[in-house]
C-alpha cells in the first residue's frame, strides 16, 4: 500500500475551519485532518518526527533544539521526543515538552521521519522500519549502514 505524508501548518487549519463554516458544515466537517486516513489503496498519514536520543556515550549533541519544535510543528508534523535526548546538550524534557513535543521512551513504529546526529552508531539498535532517517552517516561508504537501511527498509 502507498503511503504519502501531508503537513498542514496552522494558517491552512484556520483557513479551512472559516471556509468550512462558511459553506455550511456541520460539526464533523469542522473537524482537522485525522492522523491516519485512507482513500483506495493510499495511507493518508500527517508526518510524525521523532528526535532519537544518541547512543554514542562521547556525543553531547541533539538532532533538534527545543527552540525548532515550535517551527516544525506550525509545518503541520507532531514531534515525538525520546526522553533524556537533549540532557547532554543542555535541554531539559521540559523545555521539549513547553515548545510543544511529546515526550516518549521509545519511538513508536508509527513514526516516519527520525533524526539523530549518528543514528548509525549502534547498527544492532532497533530501528523503526520503513522510515527516513535524517542523520550525519557514511553510507555509501560503510557496508553496515547500507545493510541496516535496507533490511529495516530506511531512506
Amino acid at each position: 500500500m502507498l503511503e504519502l505524508l501531508l503537513g498542514h501548518h496552522q494558517n491552512d487549519l484556520i483557513e479551512n475551519f472559516f471556509l468550512r463554516i462558511l459553506r455550511g458544515s456541520g460539526l464533523r466537517g469542522l473537524v482537522s485532518f485525522d492522523k491516519e486516513n485512507s482513500i483506495s489503496d493510499i495511507n493518508l498519514l500527517r508526518p510524525l518526527l521523532g528526535v532519537k536520543k544518541e547512543e554514542d556515550p562521547s556525543e553531547n549533541r541533539v538532532s533538534i533544539v527545543p527552540k525548532d519544535v515550535k517551527s516544525i510543528i506550525d509545518l503541520g508534523l507532531s514531534v515525538h521526543v525520546e526522553k533524556d535526548s537533549g540532557i547532554k546538550a543542555g535541554y531539559s524534557n521540559e523545555e521539549y515538552e513547553s515548545s510543544g513535543a511529546t515526550l516518549v521512551t521509545t519511538l513508536s513504529e508509527k513514526t516516519n521521519i527520525i533524526t539523530a546526529v549518528n543514528a548509525f552508531y549502534n547498527t544492532k539498535s532497533k530501528f523503526v522500519k520503513h522510515s527516513s532517517i535524517i542523520t550525519l552517516s557514511d553510507i555509501r561508504t560503510n557496508e553496515e549502514v547500507s545493510r541496516v537501511c535496507e533490511e529495516n527498509d530506511l531512506s
